[in-house]
């Protein structure tokens, strides 16, 4: 599991949904956000662990930062975190915790967008005596560009790239 790139999809909707150009206006707009869920999941045996077992995870995705929208685009920046316990039948619990920062700039002139998030995952993985027996460690950096070339407002084939600049898992 990688969950900021995961939470990386939150952001990167707004990608999609903001492909029309935005409207223009004098004033600028700008504030704060938060957004928190929580969800529980089954989940197979960890990538750093051998075995055939399966558990129960709980997860709490949390992203906040702030936007300003002008006449040229608008402009989002902040940080998702997530944090989980995953509990697997044999006995063994993984604690999850991961950060990201992400911007995200879309320019009505141009009809480009930019998504950007760079982040760090670790788990930590308990045996049922409280012994660590496995540490995992994902970092990334995923970069989005969008380009309404032909000027309608939807993304077609051509106009979204996707580059993952730097992705590697380790087992610690």
């Amino acid at each position: 599991m990688r969950s900021f790139m995961t939470v990386a999809a939150i952001p990167a909707s707004l990608l999609i949904l903001s492909v029309a150009p935005a409207a223009a206006h004098a004033d600028v707009n700008s504030g704060t956000f938060f957004s928190q869920q929580t969800e529980i999941n089954q989940v197979g045996t960890p990538e750093c662990l051998e075995g055939d077992f399966t558990g129960t995870e709980t997860i709490t995705f949390t992203q906040s930062g702030r936007f300003v929208e002008t006449a040229s685009g608008i402009h989002f920046e902040g940080t998702n975190a997530v944090v989980g316990r995953q509990v697997f039948t044999n006995g063994d619990i993984d604690s999850v915790d991961a950060s990201s920062h992400f911007t995200f700039n879309t320019t009505a002139t141009s009809g480009q967008t930019v998504f950007t998030e760079a982040g760090h995952e670790l788990h930590t993985t308990y045996n049922a005596e409280g012994d660590v027996i496995a540490r995992e460690n994902f970092v990334g950096v995923t970069h989005i560009t969008y380009r309404d070339l032909n000027g309608n407002g939807q993304p077609d084939e051509g106009e979204v790239t996707s580059n993952f600049e730097v992705f590697h898992a380790t087992c610690l």
